[in-house]
């Protein structure tokens, strides 16, 4: 059985370790961890209040990590409301497809709705298991509204065109101009 427990400051080693295993086999790999930030951002979450987050740790029963989830509530950026937003989801591989991500998930849920928010907001951008995810959170009841794009700096010429790209070749900037 995996047991859900808040964050604590024993547990920020272990929620590096989660994204150093996240980035590892996620399309942003290439960009490489920065621990520190990571460790920032656990720490906003067990110690700062100047709003709600939420941050969770599975383990299973050999105290191995199974999975985090770190979440905020933050006002809407171009609408009136607030939002609980999913900052950070990681299951581990092994426990892909377990009851790990559904206990996160509903952990999350049960939060966001105590904080009465307007919208509940789950992103999936780690570019794996994506199927999977879309079937999972359709049956927490989320819709998809939006979807994330890639693109590295790197493989662009710096004017919003990749340099094999089928707009290139026809003249189309990824700016719209209007003249």
């Amino acid at each position: 059985m995996t047991s859900l427990c808040p964050l604590k400051p024993a547990d920020i080693a272990d929620v590096t370790q989660a994204a150093r295993e996240m980035l590892e086999e996620s399309e942003w790999q290439a960009f490489g961890l920065d621990p520190a930030a990571v460790e920032a951002m656990a720490r906003r979450v067990i110690y700062d209040q100047d709003k709600p987050r939420l941050g969770v740790i599975a383990r299973g029963r050999d105290t191995a990590v199974c999975g985090v989830m770190v979440a905020e509530i933050d006002d809407l950026d171009w609408v009136l409301g607030r939002r609980a937003i999913n900052v950070f989801t990681f299951v581990t591989h092994q426990r892909a497809g377990s009851l790990t991500g559904p206990r996160l998930i509903r952990s999350f849920l049960t939060w966001a709705h105590s904080h009465r928010v307007d919208a509940v907001e789950f992103g999936v951008s780690s570019g794996v298991r994506l199927q999977s995810s879309d079937r999972l959170l359709r049956a927490f009841g989320f819709r998809p509204v939006q979807r994330t794009y890639l693109m590295r700096s790197e493989d662009t010429d710096g004017q919003g065109k990749h340099p094999r790209s089928p707009a290139r070749k026809a003249g189309i900037s990824a700016r719209h101009d209007p003249s």
